[in-house]
């Protein structure tokens, strides 16, 4: 809400990813208020992006909106070639990693699938932030639990531009209490954080695989550990979600407006803190729950 209307002025185009998170659409809702002209692009389908950015090829700013890993499907943007169109096209991306950064890292390879140290998508696909066209936001209340966020700027006169924003000048101070929790955060990540992150990539395969093998479809990219299982069917993810619930699983039913009606699912998010055991315990409700949605369909077969 604050730096896209700054970025985008009145004049500006936005381009974004029609599955960018809904902060991100309101932002951009409220630079089209300001005189600024706003468009989806189909998800990750930077072919549809180009000709967008052809389109507006007279435009004086030109930004384009992603998510670095989008929270309802889990599929990661596709860094590198995004880039390079960008500057093609003289072209500026805004991209929130509110869930990459903490997870995914430099360096990806066989003993470490995310890469190592948690710093961010970028770093996944070995690119340098002072090097690209890009604005980089991200937090600290996905991986770490707690609160504050940060946006990167290639210059400093971009940087002093961002300070005129409303919600930079009128917010409060972070608190002392989450300031500590952010900071011992950031510490256990510099100490043990390669360890948790196998650790929650070991679970999130079994569990992503598991599912899977019962017959489900699962909206996940590399084995990150937010796990989407598409149901189809907003009752039937509902009634589930309450199973889920009765059961001790605390899970996020995707409904619709989260998602469109025929991607109604079950989300869940893998922690260091969870266990296998746990994990078994999430496959045996999809196991029961793929006995009742068989039963179900038997039934009205029947019928």
């Amino acid at each position: 809400m604050g730096v896209l209307p700054i970025l985008a002025g009145e004049n500006g185009v936005i381009l974004e990813d029609i599955y960018a998170h809904r902060t991100l659409q309101e932002a951009s809702e409220l630079c089209r208020t300001r005189g600024a002209k706003y468009e989806h692009y189909e998800h990750n389908n930077l072919d549809h992006l180009t000709l967008l950015l052809k389109k507006y090829k007279d435009a004086p700013t030109r930004i384009i909106v992603v998510d670095g890993v989008y929270s309802m499907n889990c599929t990661f943007v596709n860094l590198p070639k995004l880039c390079k169109i960008a500057k093609e096209h003289n072209a500026i991306i805004y991209m929130d990693d509110a869930h990459g950064f903490g997870i995914l890292g430099e360096s990806p390879d066989a003993n470490s699938e995310y890469g190592y140290k948690g710093n961010g998508i970028h770093s996944y696909f070995g690119l340098d932030l002072k090097k690209e066209p890009i604005f980089y936001i991200a937090g600290l209340s996905k991986a770490y639990s707690s609160h504050a966020a940060f946006i990167t700027c290639n210059s400093s006169e971009m940087r002093n531009k961002i300070r005129t924003a409303s919600p930079y000048i009128f917010s409060g101070p972070v608190p002392n209490a989450t300031i500590s929790s952010s900071l011992t955060g950031l510490k256990v990540n510099s100490k043990i954080g390669n360890d948790l992150r196998n650790k929650i990539y070991k679970m999130s395969k079994k569990l992503v695989d598991g599912i899977r093998n019962l017959g489900f479809t699962v909206e996940n990219t590399k084995y990150f550990p937010i796990v989407y299982v598409v149901l189809g069917n907003q009752d039937l993810t509902i009634k589930a979600a309450n199973k889920a619930w009765d059961v001790g699983l605390l899970l996020s039913p995707g409904v619709f407006p989260i998602v469109p009606v025929e991607r109604s699912g079950l989300r869940f998010s893998v922690t260091s803190d969870n266990t296998d055991e746990q994990i078994e315990i999430v496959l045996g409700f999809f196991r029961e729950l793929s006995k009742e949605i068989s039963l179900k369909k038997t039934t009205e077969k029947v019928a």
